[in-house]
């Protein structure tokens, strides 16, 4: 047995050191490309619809609206103030939110995933390089006793 367990821990011994090489190429960090402005690239107004689906009546209405991104700050590449503006009664949402923005392969994103902004619900959306963008979020609207929950799709253009 102990002839066996030679065997096997030489073996071992003569592996583990091929469990750490590394290729020369693996050493470097890669670049990260080019730095993008996506707040450069998504500042403006995005005139399209609204498509408001009330859950609970199980009802979808189409309104006419815009989405507008301001500069948040000067030196801030990744944020945007985000403005909703929306022909709409039922549900009233208007305002603005800071949003964050992500470059991605072939559009840019936009999102803020805290409730507690001032618009009262989180949202997520794109805008691809020709400047169609999509947007969406979900909201609860409290009525008496009664809940009305809302999902709510924007699709527009860059003016």
């Amino acid at each position: 047995m102990n002839k066996i367990a030679k065997i096997f821990l030489s073996l071992a011994a003569v592996a583990l050191p091929m469990c750490f090489a590394s290729c020369s190429s693996d050493d470097d960090t890669p670049a990260t490309g080019d730095q993008v402005n996506v707040a450069a690239k998504v500042i403006g107004t995005y005139s399209g619809t609204y498509s408001v689906e009330d859950v609970t009546n199980e009802t979808t209405t189409d309104y006419t609206g815009t989405l507008v991104f301001t500069a948040y700050t000067d030196d801030a590449p990744y944020a945007a103030y985000m403005t909703i503006n929306c022909d709409c009664e039922t549900p009233a949402f208007a305002g603005t939110a800071a949003a964050n923005l992500v470059p991605k392969s072939r559009a840019y994103g936009f999102y803020n995933e805290l409730s507690s902004n001032p618009l009262g619900f989180t949202f997520q959306g794109e805008i691809d390089f020709d400047g169609n963008t999509t947007m969406s979020f979900s909201m609860a609207v409290k009525q008496g006793k009664k809940t009305y929950v809302y999902n709510v799709n924007f699709s527009g253009s860059k003016q």
